[in-house]
């Protein structure tokens, strides 16, 4: 297994975000380009994410360093930097709502995912999406990215649901497979766009999930997702 990188940690992140805003159907901004949404950091990274910044998360200094050189998504506050399933976004660090929950100490739930077990220094929180959706927990050790979700069984049944390292049950892949699969599973139409349901993320996982919207809405949004490839 391929160990961690920043680089190409970064550059996968920021591929799939490509993917995400140029190729698929956008709702809420059609005219939106990746120049538009994707923030890229300055070659020193970003100045205003630094160790006492961060501090309340207890990461260490690797964590601290990717976080400086990702990429980051704009935000409108209508769910433009939506890119999974349940409204699954990417956490912007440098971002006003990251600012709001230290200022506030609150972590669990927000930046933090409850029901994970402990997670330790040198893993990355990536996304937040509440019970629902995927959070992203990047192992900078291993230069792999676990797929948590709250309310979904994990892939694996050790560890247990009691032990620290729960996390560790759900799928698990290096990073570059991880968000290759993500585009697949769009390209595949295993996850659809569908339009008028912003309030669970329009973004749908399986086909069972797609009988609760009309099918008129999923044939033709199929359609649509199918000519962009």
């Amino acid at each position: 297994m391929p160990g961690y990188s920043r680089n190409a940690t970064v550059t996968a992140i920021r591929a799939f975000y490509e993917f995400v805003i140029t190729t698929l159907p956008r709702l809420e901004n059609p005219a939106s380009s990746a120049a538009d949404i994707i923030c890229d950091p300055p070659a020193d990274g970003w100045p205003d994410i630094d160790e006492a910044m961060l501090a309340p998360l207890g990461k260490n200094a690797v964590v601290l360093d990717l976080f400086r050189h990702l990429p980051y998504l704009a935000s409108n506050g209508e769910g433009i930097d939506v890119v999974g399933p349940e409204r699954t976004r990417p956490i912007r660090y440098n971002g006003p709502d990251v600012r709001w929950c230290f200022e506030r100490g609150i972590i669990d739930g927000i930046l933090v995912p409850y029901g994970a077990g402990t997670l330790p220094e040198h893993v990355a929180v990536l996304s937040e999406a509440g019970q629902y959706g995927s959070w992203w927990l990047l192992d900078t050790e291993r230069g792999t990215v676990t797929d948590f979700i709250q309310q979904e069984r994990p892939e694996r049944s050790t560890p247990d649901i009691d032990s620290p390292d729960y996390w560790r049950a759900y799928r698990t892949l290096p990073v570059e497979e991880f968000f290759k699969e993500w585009e697949d599973k769009y390209r595949s139409l295993e996850w659809v766009i569908v339009p008028g349901n912003p309030d669970d993320g329009v973004l749908f996982r399986t086909s069972e999930r797609f009988i609760e919207t009309t099918v008129g809405q999923i044939l033709f949004d199929a359609k649509s997702v199918d000519r962009r490839f």
